[in-house]
């Protein structure tokens, strides 16, 4: 019995030494396993582990984040500014502009304003009316954006590509060049006054204005189709919405809508304009300085008729070639580098707010047309008060007044019957 004992002490000994020696070099095992194999997908039961694992994933994740890249706007700073310039600034001036066109319009009809310059200025209203029409068609989207981002997208599917993409693009081109041609017509009314009525542009202003407005807007037919939208997932908001896309062609449609956007769109309707207009209003200025010293060294005094004449045109081009530079900022940025400042680039909050920023400019500078009109032009101003602010007669007089008043009301009483009495004689001459 006590060999049997000791003999079965000795195995369990011999048992629990293997074990050990098993134990141990598993663990050794699965610490060199543990260097090889990422932190993230060690399992840890104790909770020491669980903050060295914790630790081991954040320091993992720390370094593996991407790196933030500073932009020249926000997008909380973008977002607030467009926000009051769509919701709130831009409605208030489409509204009162076009209401203040309209009127302008109806004024500029009046048979007293005939002149060839009163009917550019007609013409530029009317594109300007327009223009703030279109503002006014996009209210819908902005609105609904802040609250609802597929519904937004639907009203954009159905508006911008006829409103934004074609119609507001070509009722601010014809307004440009409108006033291009409007500065030619001054310059060469002041250059050769007695000519200026057989000048084309003083005799067809009508035809010129109204064949600009037709071939504006069939140059800008092909923008219908640079763009579409199809329903797909927009991974900005994770929804499911209609996402606007470049349309790409093959072959030779694909040459003709380059060329078309490089020379058509950037060069005639974005470059061509403000230089067209800068260089035509220097030369009025500097005709107008040559006139001014001719007079004064033949007459001694100086006219300012000119300048009252000019002046309305002066003030629209200084609003209009302020606005225009966002717009060509935005082109030029666009083409030196499209990888930051395209739509989707990395400074798209940049240029979503230079858009905004130029979009409510050419807003101000559609709307003031009529303000400019009334307080620069005497004769626009006196046909306005003649049609729609007629004074009638004061209703308290005084004594003297109401004496004189009815002296003279006897006096053409008299004066009726005595005429009244004639006629009678007259008519009845004959007869007797």
């Amino acid at each position: 019995m006590r060999t049997l004992f000791i003999s079965t002490l000795f195995l369990l000994l011999v048992d629990w030494c293997l074990a050990f020696d098993i134990g141990e070099s598993t663990s050794s095992t699965m610490t060199t396993n543990q260097s090889t194999i990422p932190s993230t997908l060690i399992p840890r039961t104790n909770t020491t582990g669980i903050a060295v694992g914790m630790k081991t994933i954040r320091t993992s994740t720390a370094s593996k984040a991407p790196e933030r890249i500073n932009t020249l706007v926000t997008a909380v700073a973008t977002r607030r500014t467009t926000y009051v310039i769509n919701l709130i600034l831009k409605p208030i001036v489409c509204i009162s502009g076009f209401v203040m066109n309209v009127i302008g319009c109806c004024v500029l009809l009046h048979k007293s304003l005939r002149h060839s310059s009163y009917r550019y200025l007609l013409g530029l209203l009317i594109a300007d009316c327009g223009f703030l029409f279109c503002g006014i068609l996009h209210m819908p989207t902005h609105i609904t954006r802040e609250y609802d981002v597929v519904y937004s997208s639907y009203f954009s599917s159905v508006l911008v590509i006829p409103v934004w993409q074609y119609l507001e693009r070509a009722f601010s081109k014809v307004s440009c060049y409108i006033i291009c041609i409007l500065a030619l017509e001054r310059l060469l009314a002041i250059s050769f006054p007695l000519k200026v009525k057989t000048l084309v542009l003083v005799r067809h202003s009508g035809k010129i204005t109204a064949a600009l407005f037709v071939v504006i807007f069939i140059m800008h037919i092909p923008r219908i189709f640079l763009i579409r939208f199809v329903w797909r997932l927009n991974r900005q908001f994770n929804l499911s919405m209609y996402v606007r896309e470049q349309i790409t062609y093959d072959g030779p449609l694909q040459s003709f809508m380059t060329i078309y956007i490089n020379f058509v769109l950037k060069v005639i309707m974005t470059y061509i304009p403000p230089f067209l207009l800068l260089v035509l209003n220097i030369c009025i200025w500097i005709q107008l300085s040559l006139i001014r010293n001719r007079r004064k060294c033949l007459f001694g005094t100086v006219s300012d008729e000119q300048w009252k004449v000019t002046l309305t045109l002066l003030i629209i081009s200084t609003f209009f070639l302020t606005v225009y530079i966002p717009l060509i900022a935005v082109n030029i940025l666009e083409t030196e580098d499209p990888i930051r400042f395209a739509r989707g680039g990395t400074e798209r909050n940049f240029r979503e707010l230079l858009s905004s920023i130029s979009s409510f400019g050419w807003a101000i500078n559609s709307g003031n047309d009529f303000i400019i009109y009334i307080v620069t032009n005497v004769k626009f101003r006196a046909t306005f008060k003649k049609m729609f602010c007629c004074r009638k007669q004061p209703l308290h007089v005084t004594k003297s007044t109401a004496t004189s008043s009815s002296g003279s009301h006897s006096r053409r009483y008299d004066a009726s019957q005595t005429n009244m009495e004639t006629f009678t004689v007259t008519m009845t001459g004959p007869h007797k």
